[in-house]
């Protein structure tokens, strides 16, 4: 069964949000913020976050930061469910990288097309994952793919000669993707 973490500092709408999720067959773990989602995370595998960004004692952007720091976390789709609808908080919230932002109130339909979308794409990344890669060798720690330059060992990538500034979720996918580099089309 498919587990989504729900952490919302709001009881009755975490219950709501919650009951939406359960009868569309997801088994829900709910948390009033942030630091009590992390002792979720460390406790039990999760397959999709969905978060607040307004929490007591860690909010949604530091939460979103620490998942992003575990190796072990980084493949789980994030999503920000929260009342912030200024231009600059949403700007703010996809320059982190999360892979949704919805905005209170949302319709349960449309909660229910972001989440399932989402682990529709996990899975899929997923898959790619699992295959074998053609031409690279394990122990290779330097990629070059045309202008780009990437170093394995020290998790940097460039582009010429410029150094990108790239979230280990990023950096992980662009490495993936250029070690394939010959099988992608």
């Amino acid at each position: 069964m498919t587990t989504i973490l729900v952490a919302d500092d709001q009881p009755d709408l975490r219950a709501m949000i919650s009951l939406t999720l359960e009868s569309a067959g997801f088994q829900v773990l709910a948390s009033g913020d942030g630091l009590e989602a992390l002792a979720t995370l460390q406790a039990q595998a999760v397959d999709l976050i969905l978060a607040d960004i307004a929490m007591p004692r860690m909010n949604g952007y530091q939460l979103y930061q620490r998942v992003c720091e575990n190796p072990r976390w980084l493949a789980i789709p994030f999503i920000f469910l929260t009342a912030r609808s200024l231009d600059s908080d949403i700007r703010y919230g996809k320059e982190l990288g999360v892979d949704d932002y919805l905005i209170k109130p949302i319709e349960p339909e449309d909660l229910l097309a972001a989440v399932q979308g989402r682990l529709r794409r996990a899975a899929q990344l997923a898959g790619l994952m699992t295959q074998p890669a053609a031409a690279a060798p394990a122990d290779q720690h330097s990629i070059v793919v045309g202008r780009l330059r990437i170093e394995s060992g020290q998790h940097r990538a460039w582009l010429d000669d410029q150094l990108l500034d790239l979230s280990a979720r990023e950096f992980t996918l662009l490495e993936y993707l250029a070690r394939r580099a010959d099988i992608m089309v």
